[in-house]
């Protein structure tokens, strides 16, 4: 599992890439906890677009960042083409609980962001 992650004036994006998996799950929690968005109206953008599995436990911490965003008051998106990730939430009936956007730029632009001048998440966690 790698983490990257990029700042923007309102969203910071969190790529997660491999698997979300029982071996790897607490590395992507530590990795979205240590970049959570502290500013207020900062959105967090989950870049999922990267992972190519997923178990329930990597389902279960998606639910335990889309409470803590809730709780927060921080917008939450999950960048997640159809795919995996996107079958594993319809199975489990958590598809519209949260917000999806195929891309990044998308979900970028969703929050005003110029999704042109955008750089991928560079690896840092």
């Amino acid at each position: 599992m790698r983490v990257g992650v990029a700042f923007y004036d309102r969203a910071v994006v969190v790529a997660l890439s491999g698997p979300l998996s029982q071996g790897t799950v607490a590395h992507a929690e530590g990795g979205i906890d240590s970049f959570w968005p502290t500013a207020p109206g900062r959105a967090l953008i989950l870049d999922l677009s990267a992972v190519y599995r997923a178990c329930a436990l990597g389902v279960r911490l998606l639910l335990q960042v889309r409470r803590r965003a809730e709780a927060a008051g921080t917008d939450l998106v999950l960048v997640t083409p159809a795919g995996h990730l996107t079958r594993r939430l319809h199975a489990y009936g958590l598809i519209e609980a949260f917000t999806l956007c195929p891309t990044l730029h998308e979900a970028l632009r969703a929050f005003g962001e110029d999704a042109e001048a955008c750089s991928p998440p560079g690896d840092t966690y």
